[in-house]
């Protein structure tokens, strides 16, 4: 019960991370509850489901508290949410090769599977610590669900946007509770996004941001307002839109509304000349 991935032998030769064809490989009655899959050049079977007549029965019970590693720096690190298979497939390694089980692995509260994921890895610690190794969690870089007062983003903020202007809350539905709603400033995502830029010029580990709002919400301004900044620190804040008449309004509307020259668009309706004289402006 610690693991979803289990080895399997067959005779053909695997496709590389992708599904392969349970009825080729697997006899009846098992290609009616697994499901095939490989990985890096070895086949995996998963248990989907089990018939009436089969029992499961636990075999690991005993359950240790992690412990936090205040860095990444681990030779086995994972980030679950970027890759779910990671610890079944460091498991299965650790049980051909009988190296010292060590694992660090980031988890994020936000993540719907956050309960499950961290009693599975309480029952691999146990087991860890009887072969004298152990199983630590990571905390990420992680955008404040409160954020408050930033006084230099709100002093950009006017500069660009008016004396009277103020960072708008969005409203932050939880994965696994949905009606639950938390709230979390325009200004908290911008210094998110600040602090990832600083990490990566600087060589560190960042993140990527993903951010969904309806329209209206001031998507524009987690992008703008970032790019204003780095300016200043000769840096380049390129947008990719789908759209030339988007396009074109944004670049207007940041040069007439907010007073901000340095910017410009490239796109298939400028010749050879235009683009060139955007690109060194």
């Amino acid at each position: 019960n610690l693991r979803a991935l289990y080895p399997y032998s067959v005779r053909s030769t695997p496709t590389t991370d992708s599904e392969v064809d349970d009825e080729q490989i697997l006899n009846a009655p098992l290609n009616s509850y697994a499901q095939v899959v490989s990985v890096e050049g070895s086949i995996y079977v998963k248990y989907v489901s089990l018939p009436e007549q089969v029992q499961s029965t636990p075999l690991f019970t005993a359950s240790t508290a992690l412990t936090e590693a205040k860095q990444k720096e681990h030779p086995r690190f994972v980030e679950i949410e970027s890759d779910s298979t990671s610890i079944d497939l460091i498991l299965n390694q650790l049980i051909k090769t009988g190296e010292r089980p060590q694992l660090c692995v980031e988890l994020s509260p936000r993540n719907p599977l956050f309960p499950r994921l961290s009693a599975t890895l309480c029952l691999i610690n146990a087991c860890f610590r009887a072969s004298g190794g152990a199983v630590q969690f990571y905390i990420g870089d992680q955008v404040a669900a409160v954020s408050g007062p930033n006084e230099k983003l709100t002093a950009l903020l006017k500069q660009y946007w008016g004396p009277d202007a103020q960072f708008r809350p969005y409203a932050l539905r939880g994965t696994r509770e949905f009606k639950r709603i938390t709230s979390i400033g325009q200004d908290a995502i911008v210094a998110h996004i600040l602090n990832q830029c600083a990490n990566a010029a600087n060589k560190k580990d960042y993140r990527d941001i993903f951010i969904t709002a309806p329209t209206g919400a001031g998507k524009s301004l987690l992008f703008q307002l970032p790019a204003f900044q780095l300016s200043g620190q000769s840096q380049i804040t390129l947008v990719i839109s789908p759209l030339i008449a988007l396009m074109k309004d944004q670049v207007q509307a940041i040069v007439r509304d907010r007073g901000f020259r340095k910017v410009a668009y490239l796109n298939s309706e400028l010749g050879t000349v235009d683009a060139k004289s955007d690109r060194n402006k």
